[in-house]
């Protein structure tokens, strides 16, 4: 037998079963923000048309100093601040004690300057914050739509499976074993004490779902579903977008090439589950042909398929 795998296991009691619920809202604004700053060097497929858009009106001062605190979606926990307002944030980066920040820099493998309090590297980091958000700001309208569908789905989730149903939906990788919750991640185990648990839905978030634990709360921060209406609209004269969505479109033009649910998943920057929900529509068009492949599950274009998509 293997090693096990290194998983956070969040132990609930009852109380916390019953303090388990959907939000109104999703993330902060500031955290979708720093979420989104990975993006910049290495975007998915998904978030390439949003990338282009957001470079053309960025000053690109802001890229150097946050890409190097931001590299990927493993931020300081001082750069999550469950705030809409940049400034708040900036205020916290200039103010946190030099400790905290060595502390967060170094959990993250990313000690340097501003490890050590350089406060022109503090400076410049809080500018580059203001000037990233003035041009991620204009996205935010429709990052709250995604949300709210997202919050609506969840919500569905609860009333028509519970709880159990509830967590295991926000990701592949979750499971309840009874009492305790296992999510992909570093070998962590959180007790919780009467906290009020929010499941909380990120549209910039990729990969594992994210544990943020405050004093009365604790968040699961996951990734929203249906990134791809981020995107730019459909261009004038795409009847496949028109005939299916964009979201339909940009998965049966991806399966040009045969792809495992995995790798359809990778491609276009969602979870598995959100591919597969659409390949399996596809499928029932005649778009779409799955077969087993060992474990795995491939799906390709049907030649109905390779005929709507002009390939």
């Amino acid at each position: 037998m293997g090693p096990s795998r290194a998983m956070v296991r969040i132990r609930f009691g009852v109380d916390e079963l019953v303090r388990t619920r959907v939000p109104p809202t999703g993330v902060a604004d500031m955290v979708e923000a720093v979420f989104s700053i990975p993006l910049l060097a290495r975007p998915t497929p998904v978030f390439a048309p949003w990338r282009e858009r957001l470079v053309s009106r960025l000053d690109q001062r802001a890229v150097p100093p946050l890409l190097d605190l931001l590299p990927d979606y493993n931020p300081p926990l001082f750069m999550i601040m469950r705030t809409d307002d940049p400034a708040r944030l900036a205020d916290r980066i200039e103010s946190v004690p030099t400790a905290r920040l060595a502390v967060d820099l170094a959990a993250v493998g990313r000690p340097g300057p501003l490890g050590r309090g350089d406060r022109d590297v503090r400076r410049a980091v809080t500018a580059a914050l203001a000037r990233y958000h003035r041009a991620f700001a204009e996205d935010l309208p429709v990052v709250r739509r995604i949300v709210a569908d997202d919050l609506a789905h969840r919500a569905a989730v609860l009333a028509r499976g519970g709880v159990v149903g509830l967590l295991e939906s926000l990701h592949p990788g979750v499971r309840w074993r009874s009492p305790v919750l296992e999510l992909p991640g570093p070998d962590l185990e959180i007790t919780l004490a009467g906290h009020d648990v929010w499941v909380v839905p990120s549209v910039f978030l990729r990969g594992r779902p994210r544990i943020l634990v405050e004093p009365a709360a604790c968040f699961i921060v996951y990734p929203a579903r249906d990134p791809l209406r981020l995107t730019a609209p459909a261009p004038e004269g795409d009847p496949l977008a028109d005939l299916l969505g964009r979201t339909r479109a940009a998965v049966l033009r991806e399966l040009a090439v045969e792809r495992t649910t995995g790798e359809l998943a990778d491609r276009l920057g969602v979870s598995p589950a959100t591919a597969s929900e659409h390949a399996s529509v596809l499928r029932a068009a005649g778009f779409v042909t799955t077969r087993r492949d060992g474990r795995s599950v491939r799906h390709g274009q049907t030649e109905l398929g390779r005929s709507a998509a002009g390939r």
